[in-house]
């Protein structure tokens, strides 16, 4: 299959989803080992990139703590979201209207920030994708993948559609090409 997004929920990593060409979304509630096709993913077909914020949203009263959160498709006209109960997907904002999306990065230890890479640069948000802002040193570069150091939510690393990479030790604010 060909997939083109993968999350993991952060309160619990057993819940993983996954984001098939022409099969729709897929989740798993054992770490890989059975998965189940939950709906299509979001109505434009591009979808390039998943990610998880396993916070807990007014949909989510009824569910337990494991199972909180939205998850997001960067897609070639911006950014979506569901809920974990897959109950329809919405566009999230307009900042990102036409916009490819190629890479989502959420932290594991702040559950409300992300990052999200388009040919214009790198995004962040730390209110759950209420408001974003773009990060300086990468404007106008096309950032193709994001990782963020696991032990030190500080350290951030971007790729270029062409390969340079770039490194941030203060989440973002400042950036140097890799040698």
């Amino acid at each position: 299959r060909d997939i083109h997004g993968f999350a993991i929920n952060q309160r619990n990593p057993n819940l993983l989803f996954a984001y098939s060409v022409d099969n729709g979304v897929f989740r798993s509630n054992d770490g890989g080992n059975v998965w189940k096709r939950m709906d299509d993913g979001p109505e434009n077909p591009g979808v390039r990139s998943f990610a998880y914020m396993a916070v807990q949203t007014g949909m989510d009263k009824s569910m337990s703590w494991d199972n909180w959160g939205l998850l997001f498709a960067g897609t070639a006209d911006g950014l979506y979201q569901s809920f974990s109960c897959f109950c329809g997907w919405t566009k999230t904002t307009e900042a990102f209207n036409n916009t490819t999306i190629y890479t989502l990065a959420t932290l594991h230890k702040d559950l409300r920030t992300m990052y999200v890479g388009t040919k214009d640069g790198l995004w962040k948000t730390v209110d759950e994708g209420k408001t974003w802002i773009q990060l300086e040193g990468l404007k106008g570069l096309k950032i193709t993948a994001i990782s963020i150091d696991p032990n030190n939510s500080q350290n951030l690393i971007a790729s270029t559609e062409d390969g340079v990479i770039y490194n941030s030790l203060n989440a973002g604010e400042s950036w140097q090409q890799a040698n």
